[in-house]
């Protein structure tokens, strides 16, 4: 999978929290949606209190971690340095399956998932630019999302290079494929 680095929620005052919804196992969508649009967040949680829990919808299950906002302007929707971080979907509403999304900084994984027929959101938010990050390689990572360890693997992952009164920083690790 893929990652890429984020704030933890209040992290930077230049930053949105980005909130996050999961389907359910059944009756679905199986998977995790995350978006910095208030306006999005609002009518997804809106529609859940709508919608019966026997059926298919997202449920809120809270802020996960803070970005950098996508700007409109789509030649430069991040500021200079800041990773973009892409959003594609599988239409799976339209198609009568799961819904599924994939967030990725790589648009050659955009392009691959957009010729099996998915469609291409553009950027979903920036992260933390780059000159602010060192890589580093733990055996003993632990999944941003829930807290486990990931099993027989080490992962690779991102933190900050400033002073310790910098911005809280946190690995994200979303599922690319």
């Amino acid at each position: 999978g893929e990652s890429f680095a984020a704030w933890s929620v209040g992290g930077f005052s230049k930053a949105v929290d980005v909130c996050r919804f999961y389907g359910s196992l059944d009756p679905g969508p199986n998977s995790h949606f995350y978006s910095v649009s208030a306006g999005e967040c609002r009518f997804l949680m809106e529609l859940a209190e709508q919608v019966p829990a026997d059926q298919p919808r997202w449920n809120f299950e809270g802020y996960a971690f803070s970005v950098i906002p996508p700007s409109p302007d789509v030649t430069a929707p991040c500021p200079e340095a800041a990773v973009p971080v892409y959003r594609a979907y599988n239409d799976g509403f339209a198609k009568g399956v799961d819904s599924n999304h994939r967030y990725t900084t790589d648009l050659s994984v955009v392009a691959e998932m957009v010729a099996k027929g998915w469609l291409d959101e553009g950027v979903a938010f920036c992260s933390v630019p780059e000159e602010h990050l060192q890589t580093q390689y733990s055996p003993r990572v632990r999944s941003a999302a829930h807290g486990r360890r990931c099993a027989g693997y080490g992962a690779f992952f991102t933190t900050t290079k400033a002073p310790r009164r910098s911005p809280s920083l946190k690995p994200v690790a979303l599922s690319s494929g």
